[in-house]
C-alpha cells in the first residue's frame, strides 16, 4: 500500500481530522481520481481500498448542486461507516422503520451491478419515525451502523466535504425506501465531466479549512 493511502487509514484509526485533511489534499494535488455523481446528489471520489474497506470523499457544492436520481434519500448500507467532516457541516438523521400494512413507504432492495443501482420494491410496507438527528461540524467524526436506515441533510448554499471509511460487514445489498405504489428504477453512478473542477474546488476548501 502506498504511504499516502496508509495515511487515510491511520487518520481514521487515530481519529485525526488534521491528518485526514492533509492526506486528502496531498492525494488530490498529486493524482487524478475519477469523480462520480452519486444518485443521492453528491460527488463521490474513491481514494483508497484495503481488503473489504474503502476510503472515499463525499462532496456537496455550495452552488450548482446536482439533483440526485434517487426517489427518496432514505437508505441503509452493508458497511460500517465512519465519517469525518473536512469542511462545512451536515445533519445525520437516523430512522426507525415500523412494519405497517397502511404505511407510506415500501422497502426496496438495491442490486448494484457495475455503475447501475437496480432498485426492486419488496412486498412489505413501513412507516418512518426519527430516532435521532445530530449536526456534525468540521473536524468531528460520526458513525453509522450497518443496516441502519438514515439520511443526510446538507444546507443549501453551504459546501460540505466528508471523508468516509466504509467496511463491509453485512451480507446482501443495501436498501432504500420508495413511496407505496412506486415502480422500481435504475439510477446510475456515471463519471461526471466535472472531475477536474470538482477536485479544484475541494483542494480550495481544504486549504481554507487548514488556515482557519
Amino acid at each position: 500500500m502506498e504511504p499516502r493511502d496508509q495515511a487515510f487509514f491511520d487518520g481514521f484509526d487515530t481519529r485525526n481530522a488534521s491528518l485526514l485533511r492533509q492526506s486528502v489534499h496531498d492525494a488530490l494535488v498529486a493524482s487524478v481520481y475519477e469523480c462520480v455523481l452519486h444518485p443521492l446528489g453528491f460527488y463521490l471520489i474513491r481514494l483508497a481500498a484495503r481488503g473489504d474497506t474503502t476510503v472515499r470523499l463525499h462532496y456537496w457544492p455550495a452552488y450548482e448542486r446536482e439533483d440526485g436520481t434517487a426517489i427518496t434519500p432514505y437508505h441503509d448500507h452493508v458497511w460500517a461507516l465512519t465519517s469525518c467532516i473536512l469542511f462545512g457541516s451536515l445533519e445525520n438523521v437516523l430512522l426507525e422503520l415500523h412494519t405497517d400494512t397502511s404505511g407510506d413507504f415500501q422497502v426496496a432492495e438495491i442490486n448494484q451491478v457495475g455503475n447501475v443501482d437496480e432498485v426492486v420494491p419488496a412486498s412489505y410496507c413501513v412507516q418512518l419515525s426519527v430516532k435521532s438527528n445530530v449536526t456534525y461540524r468540521i473536524g468531528e467524526f460520526y458513525e453509522i451502523l450497518p443496516r441502519e436506515f438514515h439520511y443526510t441533510n446538507v444546507q443549501p448554499q453551504e459546501a460540505t466535504l466528508t471523508v468516509v471509511r466504509a467496511k463491509v460487514v453485512a451480507q446482501g445489498g443495501p436498501r432504500t425506501l420508495l413511496p407505496v405504489g412506486s415502480a422500481g428504477h435504475r439510477p446510475s453512478r456515471g463519471p461526471t465531466t466535472k472531475s477536474e473542477r470538482v477536485a479544484e474546488e475541494i483542494i480550495r476548501l481544504l486549504g481554507a479549512a487548514s488556515s482557519s
